[in-house]
Order: C-alpha cells, then sequence, then structure tokens
C-alpha cells in the first residue's frame, strides 16, 4: 500500500502546534526531522543514513546537503551533481525574517556534542538537568525503528487524522512532489525527486 502525502493545512498545523516549538529538545528534533524530509525528499527508511557532517553551510545562510544514493534514487530538482561526487541537495536560506529550515538546522546542529555519533539524527537527552545546561541531545544516534515511525508520531502528537491515511515517513516525499506540481514544476523534474521505487 503506498504512502499518502500530508496537505498544505496538515503540515501547517504540524509546524504550529506548541509540541513542535524549537525551544525544546523534542520539538526541534521533529521539526529538523520534517524540514530534512521535505528538502532532500528522503526515502523512507533512508533517515538512518544520514551524516552530520554531510551538511555545508553556505555563504548566503542556505546548506549544501550530501545525499549517498539510496536505492534508485537519482537525483532530482534540488541534486547538482559532478561525475565523480556525490549528488548535493541545496536547502535554499531562509527567507529574510522567517524562521525556516536552515534556523532549526543550524541550530540542531549547534547543540550536537562535539564527540556525538556520526548519524545525524542523535537520542534526546532523558536527564532534565542536563537539558537545563544545554546538553539537549546525547552522543548516540536514533535507532532506526525510532525514526522509521517518526512522521506517524508526529501526527499523533499534532492531532493529524491517520486514521484512512496510510501517514508513513515517505509521505513527506509525496507531499513534496505534490507541492513542487501544485507550482507548476515541470513534471520530469518531479519525477527525478519522487521516482519510485
Amino acid at each position: 500500500m503506498a504512502a499518502d502525502p500530508l496537505t498544505n493545512e496538515e503540515m501547517i498545523q504540524i509546524f504550529e502546534h506548541p509540541d513542535m516549538s524549537n525551544n525544546m529538545p523534542d520539538g526541534l528534533l521533529r521539526r529538523v526531522f520534517l524540514w530534512v524530509g521535505c528538502c532532500t525528499t528522503r526515502r523512507g527508511g533512508s533517515y538512518h543514513n544520514i551524516i552530520a557532517e554531510h551538511f555545508k553551510e553556505r555563504d548566503d545562510g542556505g546548506f549544501n546537503v550530501i545525499t549517498i544514493h539510496d536505492k534508485t534514487h537519482q537525483g532530482g530538482y534540488y541534486h547538482k551533481t559532478n561525475s565523480n561526487q556525490h549528488p548535493i541537495h541545496n536547502i535554499p536560506p531562509d527567507e529574510i525574517g522567517v524562521h525556516g529550515a536552515c534556523c532549526d538546522i543550524k541550530k540542531y546542529l549547534k547543540l550536537r556534542p562535539r564527540n556525538a555519533e556520526a548519524n545525524f539524527f542523535l537520542r534526546i537527552n532523558k536527564d532534565p538537568k542536563e537539558i537545563e545546561n544545554g546538553n539537549w541531545y546525547t552522543t548516540s544516534y536514533m535507532g532506526r525503528n525510532k525514526l522509521s515511525g517518526m512522521l506517524k508520531e508526529i501526527c499523533n502528537i499534532t492531532g493529524i487524522d491517520c486514521t484512512n491515511k496510510r501517514i508513513v515517513n515517505h509521505s513527506l516525499r509525496k507531499y513534496t512532489a505534490q507541492k513542487l506540481n501544485d507550482e507548476g514544476l515541470d513534471s520530469q523534474a518531479i519525477m527525478n525527486i519522487s521516482k519510485t521505487e
């Protein structure tokens, strides 16, 4: 059964929910997960393979994200590739006065412990005193099972009704493809992003 995309209204509801605040460890982690999913059009199970050092901040405030091919991912709208290099997703800088993807990603990267494991997504620190001291995340990466259910968990927390929809991490990929289609992006570019397995 195929994944269903979220709607624009559902994405707004998710980002505006109090439990999605970037002023708390779990809210920031969830926001970054959503941004990475939408901006890099990850396949459902490939979040575990993202490495922190693959996020390179550009001078304009945006990010280049090295993407290791996952299954048949052949590139896409935000990809640049040279023959001997991995594809790079370009996350554009946030608009002036807008707290968006780049702001959240920068904050998350800054809060990662220096001696953390290479995987991008880390576990949240459970010790309130550590969190109070600014140590929001542990040095250990988040497990594959936890990551694979992340979008469903976010929807449950934010009150998104998933009763008659199959919402999985791949839904972010479908949402992005639908949004690009709605904005009139060339169908070939969308196929490059949303190529099925």
